[in-house]
């Protein structure tokens, strides 16, 4: 399903390690560009079922709450954005993994000026 609406691409077939044919595909980035509309929650409970799965071992998380201008919270997404292009951008090689990001921005209600509340 996602191969046929665009979201992933897939790749050239190959034998996985018990000689299994595997497809393996790749992120289009179309996610990416998206007005998230009512997409927002199931974008959200895939991330959960997808992080749930993974192991313990390989899962990182970060939560922070900062206070910023306007203009910090424009520079703060290009940056973010940057980052994810200059990453998604990379071949996969050899040696290469996987790895599944995840990131959500909104305002948040002030309970005081501790942004680490």
């Amino acid at each position: 399903m996602l191969v046929n609406t665009g979201f992933l691409e897939a790749q050239e077939a190959r034998r996985g390690r018990r000689g299994a044919r595997e497809i393996p595909d790749r992120a289009t980035g179309k996610s990416w560009y998206l007005n998230a509309g009512d997409m927002t929650h199931p974008m959200i409970d895939a991330f959960v079922a997808e992080f749930d799965s993974a192991p313990h071992e390989e899962r990182t998380l970060r939560r922070m709450a900062a206070m910023l201008t306007a203009d910090e919270v424009d520079e703060f997404r290009d940056r973010i954005d940057a980052l994810f292009e200059e990453f998604r951008s990379r071949r996969s090689g050899r040696d290469t993994k996987q790895w599944a990001l995840f990131t959500a921005m909104h305002a948040s209600h002030q309970h005081g000026t501790d942004p680490d509340l």
